[in-house]
């Protein structure tokens, strides 16, 4: 007899544990944040804002607002707080600041020492570029994202 309740138990706990491991790999509660950036059908995209809240006895929900890397087209979208969503892979890299060519800026690779050329609209508007100071690159799938000032540690 307590065998069988020991095997009952030794079930629940298998399945109680491969629940978790499912759920708490990619859900949308966890992956979907304010700066992330996700993978969509249509590529990656940077979440630039979120609201999350819980229906009546269902789960919560994670509404973004969010920005296609390639296109910078913005919608909504409501994702279950359960729903799988894969977080975009990107890189960062550092590169030191050459100059602007009209509206293109032009840096030089810290490692490799190449010439790399982005646009000025991938950096923010209030960003102040100074030549020689060093600054990190994001790109993902081949696209610069993104251009952060590297901060004296």
């Amino acid at each position: 007899h307590t065998a069988m309740i020991f095997q009952l138990f030794v079930k629940q706990v298998a399945s109680q544990a491969s629940y978790a491991r499912y759920f708490s790999i990619d859900r949308a509660i966890k992956v979907v944040k304010l700066g992330n950036l996700i993978k969509l059908p249509d590529g990656p995209h940077r979440v630039l804002k979120i609201t999350q809240g819980k229906r009546g006895k269902g789960g919560g929900f994670v509404k973004a607002r969010l920005q296609n890397i390639y296109t910078n087209a913005q919608f909504e979208k409501t994702f279950t707080s359960d729903e799988s969503v894969e977080e975009a892979s990107y890189e960062k890299s550092k590169a030191q600041f050459s100059w602007a060519e009209g509206d293109t800026l032009v840096f030089l690779d810290s490692t490799s020492f190449e010439e790399i050329r982005i646009p000025k609209d991938t950096a923010d508007a209030e960003t102040q570029f100074v030549d020689g100071e060093t600054y990190k690159l994001m790109k993902c799938e081949g696209k610069y994202i993104g251009i952060e000032l590297v901060k004296d540690e």
